[in-house]
């Protein structure tokens, strides 16, 4: 597994902010990981930039990239897609990520939208028929990796501090704060003139698929009540959130994350 001394871990959803996550580390002093733009996604889906290393995004700290050059995560901040993470369950992996001196960093928003957001700009027209069962598809993905989480960090070998929710509605109805909340939570000191550019980023007319607007039909709406739920649930500081996450998701999610247990790196490749 790769070093990661100072490293900032964005663990995250498609469609939940965590490209503007990345800006505003980079806007307040972090060095981040990651390229402008993504040849296989739409420019106008994060026309402010990516900011994605592909590899590292889909593999993580498995990627090629990494086991190439260890040190390439020191003191740099990077995306690592959350479901990825959970559909290895690699133990090594996970360990390297308790590391005392790494930021944990979850962007979240309200599923609805996230979803939603996530299928108009990565379908066509022609395929509109299709979208009902991935949206249904994308919620139980998002319990199970949600369900998994709250399973590693309430359980008795987790030994650091639980992931730090930062909010996209945070970023949209309060820009000064969203940019200080990741600047602490980060531990970096950026100057005044970095936190005014931070600030002036956030573009509220990038916000453009709302809950109030484009929505899920009632059956989708129906299906992704106990993800809003848990949205509710983590978009707290309450010291007990994700134990409450825990108690309040379906049977069936807490089932599966029991059911498959972590993995050695060995027996992943094996």
């Amino acid at each position: 597994m790769p070093s990661l001394i100072n490293s900032i871990i964005v663990l995250t959803h498609p469609r939940t902010g965590s490209s503007l996550l990345m800006q505003t580390l980079k806007l307040l002093g972090a060095d981040v990981l990651g390229e402008f733009a993504r040849p296989d996604l739409p420019p106008e889906a994060n026309p402010m930039g990516y900011y994605e290393n592909i590899d590292v995004l889909q593999r993580g700290l498995r990627a090629p990239t990494l086991i190439e050059n260890p040190a390439l995560l020191d003191g740099r901040a990077v995306k690592v897609a959350l479901q990825g993470l959970v559909s290895r369950r690699i133990k090594e992996e996970l360990n390297t990520l308790q590391q005392p001196d790494v930021v944990l960093l979850l962007p979240i928003r309200s599923p609805a939208e996230s979803i939603g957001s996530q299928k108009v700009f990565l379908h066509t027209p022609e395929k509109l028929a299709k979208l009902s069962l991935d949206f249904i598809g994308s919620v139980r993905e998002r319990l199970i990796d949600y369900g998994f989480l709250a399973h590693w960090v309430t359980g008795p070998d987790f030994l650091r501090a639980a992931p730090i929710c930062i909010d996209y509605h945070q970023a949209i109805n309060n820009p000064a704060a969203y940019v200080d909340r990741i600047a602490v939570s980060a531990g970096l000191k950026p100057t005044e003139d970095q936190r005014v550019k931070a600030v002036a980023n956030i573009d509220a007319k990038l916000y453009r698929y709302r809950i109030l607007g484009a929505k899920p039909d009632a059956p989708q709406l129906k299906k992704i009540d106990v993800l809003e739920r848990a949205y509710e649930i983590l978009r707290t500081d309450a010291p007990d959130k994700w134990l409450r996450l825990q108690a309040q998701l379906p049977r069936w999610v807490t089932d599966d994350v029991s059911a498959r247990p972590l993995v050695s790196h060995t027996e992943a490749t094996g």
